[in-house]
């Protein structure tokens, strides 16, 4: 009675486990160094508007300059509605007085970058939105009046 196991040489079969074990292992070794997710801070931060930068780039050298501007002045009108807390139905003017007022930036500049049939060139648009940003993307304040002694609510713990 020899059966097909018996054919294999003692020697193999222990190197075959030995090969399994060490797999194992490696494997087990490799495999560790996935745990829960972590999370950190984001070192670098990306511009929102580099992808549609490159985009209106490569609009550009495809002769297509309205359209690349379009949307440049689109997504700065919509990142300046977001930081501000715009509705996204509030007009152009609106918005450049608004963000304007709160930062202290020119209302022609905004006015210039925003219109949709602005006289700037994609070249000088990109430029100007470049001057612009660290102006009026800094997580500007809320105005909000607030009562200078407010009363406790009720139901609230009064220092």
């Amino acid at each position: 009675d020899v059966g097909l196991f018996d054919l294999i040489p003692a020697r193999v079969n222990v190197f075959l486990l030995q090969l399994f074990v060490a797999t194992g292992l490696w494997l087990w070794f490799r495999g560790r160094r996935f745990g829960k997710v972590v999370a950190e801070t984001q070192l670098v931060e990306i511009p929102a508007s580099l992808l549609v930068r490159s985009a209106a780039e490569l609009q550009r050298r495809a002769k297509a300059d309205d359209w690349a501007s379009a949307t440049i002045r689109s997504d700065f009108a919509a990142r300046l509605r977001s930081e501000h807390r715009l509705g996204p139905d509030v007009g152009i003017d609106v918005v450049a007085s608004t963000v304007a007022e709160r930062t202290g930036y020119p209302h022609a500049s905004l006015v210039q970058i925003l219109h949709p049939n602005g006289d700037l060139d994609l070249g000088d648009l990109l430029s100007t939105i470049d001057h612009a940003t660290p102006h009026v993307f800094t997580q500007a304040p809320v105005l909000v009046s607030a009562p200078a002694n407010p009363s406790p609510s009720p139901g609230s713990l009064s220092p």
